[in-house]
């Protein structure tokens, strides 16, 4: 009787070319963690398309911050409360961002290059991640100035309360 054994799965790739690899998916990870984390900060201080607003914006942060709730529901409120020239496109964009956050987070190792075991697998995981990444980035990079603006209002209150810089389209 012979003795069975679990091959080694064949690492035919250098050690850098996988590092890479999980480089990329902590970048994206990571990525998609702050636009989560924005969104959980902003969306309780948005008015929604609908006229609906937090009766406790503080308390409805603390509470979110403290849920599960991930970035399909949290894009769900965030298309309530953007009113945009072109919805659909807003609406279209938003969304692939989380079916790529979801695919990469629930999916990655279904994906055909996702063994690592070859140059070519790990070239297409390294131009599957950048291109997520650049995809999502715009995202990341408009709600976090939107946050960052957000706050430099609260500090200065009166700057809050101002209505000199904005447009009268009377």
């Amino acid at each position: 009787m012979s003795e069975a054994t679990i091959p080694a799965a064949p690492l035919k790739q250098s050690i850098h070319s996988v590092a890479n690899v999980f480089v990329l998916v902590g970048q994206n990870v990571l990525l998609y963690q702050h636009i989560e984390t924005y969104l959980k900060l902003l969306l309780p201080h948005m008015a929604r398309t609908d006229g609906e607003t937090s009766s406790d914006a503080f308390l409805e942060i603390k509470s979110l911050l403290e849920s599960k709730s991930t970035m399909g529901p949290l894009v769900e409120q965030l298309k309530q409360s953007i009113q945009s020239s072109h919805p659909e496109e807003f609406a279209s964009y938003v969304e692939a961002v989380v079916t790529n956050r979801n695919e990469l987070t629930h999916g990655f190792l279904r994906l055909p290059f996702a063994r690592l075991d070859n140059a070519a697998a790990c070239e297409s995981a390294v131009q599957y991640l950048t291109s997520k990444h650049q995809f999502a980035f715009p995202l990341f990079q408009s709600l976090r100035l939107l946050l960052a603006t957000f706050v430099e209002l609260l500090d200065d209150p009166a700057q809050l309360l101002s209505t000199e810089d904005v447009p009268n389209f009377a």
